[in-house]
This record gives C-alpha cells, structure tokens and sequence, in this order.
C-alpha cells in the first residue's frame, strides 16, 4: 500500500466514524473490518482471511449496507472481480496500514465511549 492510499485509508476511516450509530450499526462494520484485517496481520499466511465472500449475508448487512464501510474494504486493499463471488486482498497492508488500524481502535473507543475486547496493537514491531 502506498501513501496516498494510506492518506485515502485515514479520510475513509474518519468519513465512517461521521455516520449515525443507529442500532450499532457502525459499530458492528467496525468491529468486522477490524476482524477482516487483524485476521490477516495475526495469520499472514493463512490464505483464507485473504478472502471476503461478497455473497455472505453477514458481509452485505454489516459491511455491504453502509457504503463508507465497503470504500474501506477496498481502500485496504481487497478488491472485487478477481475471483468470482469474492474479495481478495492483493498484497500485504502496509505498516501505516496498522498505525492506522491502532488509530481506529483507539477512535471508536473514544466516539462511542464503548467497552471493546482487548485492544490489538497492530504497530510494526519496535526493533533496537
């Protein structure tokens, strides 16, 4: 991923954060990308988190229904066409990716003044 995806990465994040939470909606697509991309950094080489079934009722009511959810879902990098009825991830997300990720988490906490599991840090690793 490159800077100006990243700089489109924080613009979409923040465009969501914008939308009413009405019935948790929005907590609910967070939640999910947060799902879809900390199973990615978590198991980089399991090759089944690479993939996101567009066709998946849990996909179109948590991600699909709010369009600045599904901008994210592409702006990070999955992309549709590519393989029939799916998602896929083309590349690795970058490491402003994650700081990005770690923004979001720490951003929802603070919005919606909500109790989440335990917090991922997604930083790239600290090296001496």
């Amino acid at each position: 991923m490159d800077e100006g995806r990243d700089v489109e990465l924080e613009a979409a994040i923040k465009d969501l954060l914008k939308v009413p939470n009405e019935g948790g909606k929005v907590l609910t697509a967070i939640n999910t990308l947060l799902a879809y991309v900390g199973n990615v950094l978590k198991t980089p080489d399991e090759t089944k988190f690479y993939k996101i079934g567009a066709l998946n009722k849990a996909f179109h009511s948590r991600i699909a229904a709010i369009p600045q959810a599904l901008v994210l879902v592409r702006i990070l990098g999955w992309e549709a066409g590519i393989e029939k009825d799916f998602f896929v991830l083309k590349g690795m997300l970058s490491a402003a990716t994650k700081v990005l990720i770690n923004f979001l988490q720490y951003q929802i906490r603070y919005e919606y003044r909500i109790r989440m599991p335990p917090y991922e840090d997604y930083s790239p690793a600290k090296t001496n």
